[in-house]
């Protein structure tokens, strides 16, 4: 049985090991390599325990990465767009798990994200990663945009009330995570004491940040 080359670039963040995880379980892929920026020539256990695959993380120019089908992109929002753009310029299907082509409009993503899309002329092409919605488009699609813990939620929720026709108005969607969303940054407001029995109001009437301590 012939593998799927695969690529996790950001294989040291939360989203990254996740994905190294579940790959390494997958009987039809072949875990070429795994990008770390900050543990090149590290051992991947040394992050993910004994249990992790038994090699060391690369850089982001390893050449290994060329010879990879596909590649999962874990980078911070903002850190992938010029990089796929060079991937699908090379004819790999790329998976991305960062926010950057999720949106269809650029200055809808500049207003939230505070930067402009360095691949704007992408976005058509990007297909929306829930299975549940557009199966088909994502089987074929060579640029997935998954989607975040939030439009999942209330999607998945929402659907099936909308097909129906029991929904017709607006809706109003209350929806509580934990932190580990954030990635591994150090900020102030991740810290334990900070969230500790405490919770905030997430990108409150502004394009980004957080709310007041309640």
């Amino acid at each position: 049985m012939k593998k799927i080359s695969v690529a996790v670039v950001g294989a040291s963040g939360y989203t990254g090991m996740e994905a190294v995880r579940i790959l390494c379980r997958h009987q039809k892929v072949e875990m070429k390599c795994a990008i770390s920026k900050n543990y090149v020539g590290r051992s991947l256990s040394a992050l993910m325990g004994p249990d992790a695959p038994r090699t060391k993380y690369s850089a982001i120019d390893a050449p290994e990465i060329d010879d990879c089908e596909v590649i999962f992109s874990c980078l911070p929002h903002c850190g992938s767009m010029s990089r796929i753009k060079d991937w699908r310029a090379k004819g790999k299907v790329v998976i991305d798990l960062s926010a950057d082509f999720r949106l269809k409009d650029p200055k809808v993503y500049e207003k939230w994200y505070s930067t402009a899309h360095s691949a704007p002329e992408l976005l058509k092409d990007a297909v929306y990663g829930l299975p549940e919605l557009d199966r088909d488009a994502i089987r074929n699609a060579d640029l997935i945009a998954c989607p975040g813990c939030y439009p999942t939620a209330a999607i998945l929720g929402l659907l099936p009330a909308l097909e129906t026709g029991w929904i017709k108005n607006d809706v109003i969607i209350n929806a509580v995570s934990g932190v580990s969303g954030a990635g591994k940054s150090a900020k102030v407001e991740h810290s334990y004491y900070e969230l500790n029995e405490n919770l905030f109001a997430y990108a409150a009437a502004v394009p980004a940040g957080w709310g007041r301590r309640t």
